[in-house]
């Protein structure tokens, strides 16, 4: 237990001193925009239970509540004007309760609370065995870890270069095949349109 919580605590102490990088924030607003797309692209087909999971989510968060389609343009209009200095601002808040413990950085007021879940056992010598004495220090050992700034990593958007592309596209253009199966279904050809799905 005591790798894990190493790890996990590294990764947020990291989080919370260097941020995230430029290319990250790339892909993590790719991912929020694409989580927005789907969600408005479902419209009215959310069930009414998700609904209301949502919405009681919402309200104790004291969030705004929002259609699919309002979620997706506030989330499209947000993402044009946030920096990554912003960003790395509000890591640095919501990681000071961990970074606050490093004995080089300055604490912070308040009560920490941390939980663990460990299996019920009867040996309270082994090394699996956590007590609050040792769950505690094994927090504290993890926050005077030294971590390392992130290198940032550029990820391609295709490994294909673009001159490549250009030139082989002519060369292949797309095109649709009929609709052939075997399963009884009736072929289609390319230009027809089925309901509520096009086969082709």
């Amino acid at each position: 237990m005591s790798e894990a919580i190493c790890k996990s605590l590294s990764e947020i102490r990291k989080l919370g001193i260097y941020g995230v990088t430029p290319a990250e924030m790339e892909r993590y607003a790719g991912s929020l925009m694409t989580d927005a797309e789907q969600l408005a692209a479902q419209g009215d087909m959310i069930s009414h239970g998700d609904q209301l999971a949502y919405l009681m989510k919402t309200v104790s968060n004291g969030h705004t509540f929002m259609s699919p389609k309002q979620s997706y343009d506030v989330t499209t209009k947000a993402l044009l004007f946030l920096t990554l200095e912003e960003v790395n601002e509000a890591a640095a808040k919501l990681c000071s309760h961990i970074t606050g413990l490093n004995n080089e950085e300055e604490g912070i007021d308040g009560v920490l609370v941390a939980v663990a879940c460990t299996p019920k056992m009867d040996d309270t010598y082994g090394p699996s065995y956590v007590d609050e004495e040792s769950f505690i220090q094994c927090i504290l050992d993890a926050c005077q870890i030294p971590v390392q700034q992130e290198e940032d990593v550029v990820v391609p958007h295709s490994l294909v270069p673009d001159s490549v592309i250009e030139k082989v596209l002519p060369e292949n253009p797309p095109f649709w095949n009929g609709g052939s199966f075997t399963d009884g279904t009736t072929n289609t050809s390319p230009d027809q349109f089925t309901r509520p799905f096009t086969l082709r």
